[in-house]
């Protein structure tokens, strides 16, 4: 449709190789909305696809046509949109106008709650009629959403129907970070997977209200600041998963730079920061963050927080070398956790001492702690765990020489990460396989899941910890050592642009190394 009302008013435009991406990028943008494409096309008799798209900052001034003999509610997007506007009642004029707080759609429950209005139901309805508003099957929910040009509409509209513009967003705000909370608190469950997806569908939602938060606290609204890291501290699970480091990381810098207001708030949110700084390699500033959240711990008398932000120091100092220091900050929390009776962190704590009783060679105490730590995690129903600690026992079989002991464990924590569609521990999961294939003297398989591991750990942008970064040049010498240089390239090379079906299949195939299944 672009092509034909362009060639109708500059009859020498074509679609080219140069310019059919750009093209398809301004359709897509006009969400295919025929009247916003003719609009735009009319204007390659003086711009290129290339400028409008550059100049398509706001739809609705942009999108006006010129021509004399077209009625006026066809002239120009905004009048077409004016003709909607004014069908309807001043009451849903107001509830359009206030959807536009949203970011990326918005449920029923956001709707009622955001907009407080007792009749969200039957005006979603009608404004879906008058093809104002779009509704499309998620998963078990219906979402809705404005286009693109009917939301910059509806925001201008705000003024005129003398919403409390403040109000709206504040009202936003609470209600992501309550619901925020209420996923985080089933996180670690069985429903791990459909609640990511619905992080994954609001996340738009999430970022509005964080940066609504921090804009307040660098107003000095301690409040609305605090809001904002209760809200981040509800995200870092998801953060992780999804490999949303930065995210992570640079929303809560902002918010932790503001006023200072709750130390239980900001306590959290220090842990959260240590968290997300852990994962993604960066140990040095972890620590900053973890200390930081012992010591306000200590001065609100948090016994468990308090317990739980040594033995995240203790994980820092594991991959820092420091087993012995590590070994002690875990036995510690385990001996609180214990007497408080918090089953998540005994679990956790579990693990730990299991992972770092690996690394100093006790490997019979290492697996009776992943065992016992197994066992608990399904208690709790603790997905996340159970797939880590089957990665960890995989990786005890490897220390010991087993390495065909190592390939079920490896295989079922794979199956974990692919269930909850966690990206960190998927990649987990690959950069074992690789040492495992090595271990095996499979070295096609080795070298392509080492760098297929690079790749994934590139995207999400993970720094490796020296150990790590050590064993993997080990490895890389070890398959050298049986194959020239310019086969371990191509092989590398592979590995790199494997997709996600490629690389499992290395795993789950059976390579010439297994044993042969008993009867």
């Amino acid at each position: 449709m672009f092509v034909e009302r362009a060639q109708q008013g500059c009859p020498g435009f074509v679609l080219t190789v140069d310019n059919a991406a750009v093209i398809g990028t301004l359709c897509s943008r006009l969400e295919g909305l025929p009247l916003a494409i003719e609009l735009a096309a009319a204007w390659t008799r003086t711009l290129s696809p290339a400028q409008i798209e550059k100049r398509l900052t706001s739809c609705l001034n942009l999108l006006v046509t010129t021509q004399k003999d077209v009625p006026a509610r066809h002239a120009s997007l905004r009048a077409a949109l004016d003709g909607s506007y004014q069908l309807l009642a001043k009451p849903l004029q107001t509830f359009l106008a206030k959807l536009s707080v949203f970011r990326g759609g918005l449920t029923l429950e956001a709707a009622e709650a955001v907009c407080e209005e007792p009749n969200t139901l039957s005006y979603l309805a009608q404004l879906c009629e008058g093809s104002l508003v779009i509704a499309e099957t998620s998963g078990e929910v219906m979402r809705y959403r404005l286009l693109e040009m009917v939301l910059e509409y509806a925001r201008e509209k705000l003024q005129d129907n003398e919403v409390d513009i403040e109000a709206l967003q504040r009202q936003h705000a609470h209600y992501f970070r309550q619901w925020a909370q209420a996923q985080e608190k089933q996180f670690l469950g069985e429903h791990t997977a459909r609640i990511l997806r619905e992080l994954d569908a609001d996340y738009d939602n999430l970022r509005t209200a964080l940066e609504w938060c921090a804009e307040q606290g660098e107003q000095g609204i301690v409040e609305a600041n605090d809001e904002g890291l209760i809200l981040a501290n509800a995200l870092w699970h998801y953060w992780i998963s999804r490999g949303y480091w930065h995210d992570g990381i640079e929303c809560l810098d902002r918010l932790l730079g503001n006023a200072q207001g709750d130390k239980a708030v900001r306590a959290s949110a220090m842990g959260a920061g240590g968290n997300l700084t852990s994962s993604s390699g960066h140990s040095q500033r972890s620590r900053a963050y973890y200390e930081a959240s012992v010591l306000l711990h200590q001065q609100t008398g948090n016994k468990l927080g308090e317990a739980r932000m040594q033995a995240s120091l203790g994980t820092v100092a594991m991959n820092q070398g420091n087993d012995e220091e590590a070994r002690v900050a875990f036995e510690k929390t385990l001996a609180t956790a214990r007497e408080l009776g918090d089953a998540l962190t005994i679990a956790v704590t579990i693990t730990n001492l299991g992972s770092v009783a690996c690394k100093m060679s006790d490997y019979e105490l290492g697996m009776r702690y992943f065992q016992e730590s197994i066992i608990l995690s399904e208690q709790l129903k603790d997905r996340y765990s159970v797939g880590f600690v089957l990665i960890n026992i995989s990786w005890l079989h490897q220390y010991m020489g087993q390495y065909p002991d190592a390939k079920p464990p490896l295989r079922l924590g794979l199956k974990v990460a692919e269930e909850l569609e966690d990206k960190s521990l998927q990649q987990k999961s690959v950069f074992a396989g690789a040492f495992l294939e090595v271990g095996l003297q499979q070295w096609e398989r080795g070298a392509l899941l080492l760098s297929a591991a690079e790749a994934m750990r590139s995207r999400l942008e993970i720094e490796m910890i020296p150990e790590h970064a050590l064993e993997e040049t080990k490895t890389k010498q070890k398959i050298l050592a049986h194959v020239d240089a310019a086969t371990f390239e191509k092989w590398r090379e592979r590995g790199l642009t494997l997709s996600w079906k490629e690389i499992t299949a290395l795993i789950y195939e059976p390579s010439p190394s297994d044993p042969l299944p008993l009867p």
